[in-house]
């Protein structure tokens, strides 16, 4: 899957709500203006701005339908049950959410997150960028991990390995 969307966090929520999600990250939450104040508004505003780029589509009952490509895009971020984050001093943190093998990573920056489908070949070549990074691991059955690699101890064949099992979310 080589799709990409940008999305801001408020249309990411909205989203959710229509795939009934059963995960949200809470740094996509957070970096949302307060939903709940005039949330009517913000629901009808949010789902005008979908409909424009073509993410969704209402018929004339107001049922709604979402693109299949947005929706595959997006399933492993609600509804994987494992996710990892890649932190890099200065840069934004990569979110990887994967579901059955299927992998989307989330970059939050400027108010907008960007969503691609994503590899393990890309993980490992985000891992090779010749800087010290920070993995954390998430899985909800079995919880959560993190570990601080240094550039040269990725050269290392076994610690790159341990660097994309966490971010695949394989605590």
């Amino acid at each position: 899957m080589n799709q990409k969307t940008v999305l801001t966090p408020m249309q990411l929520f909205f989203c959710a709500k229509l795939m009934d999600a059963v995960y949200y990250d809470y740094a996509y939450l957070a970096a949302m203006p307060d939903v709940q104040k005039e949330y009517a508004l913000h629901e009808q505003e949010t789902m005008e701005e979908l409909e424009d780029q073509g993410m969704i589509e209402r018929d004339f009952d107001d049922n709604v339908e979402m693109a299949e490509d947005l929706r595959e895009l997006l399933t492993p971020v609600f509804l994987g049950e494992k996710e990892g984050r890649l932190d890099v001093e200065g840069k934004p943190s990569c979110r990887f959410h994967s579901k059955d093998g299927v992998i989307t990573m989330t970059v939050l920056e400027n108010g907008k997150i960007t969503i691609s489908g994503s590899s393990e070949g890309e993980i490992r070549a985000l891992l090779k960028s010749g800087q010290d990074i920070t993995v954390h691991g998430a899985d909800v059955k079995v919880g959560q991990t993190a570990r601080s690699f240094t550039a040269g101890e990725l050269q290392d064949p076994a610690a790159l390995n341990a660097a994309v099992q966490l971010l695949k979310g394989e605590v």
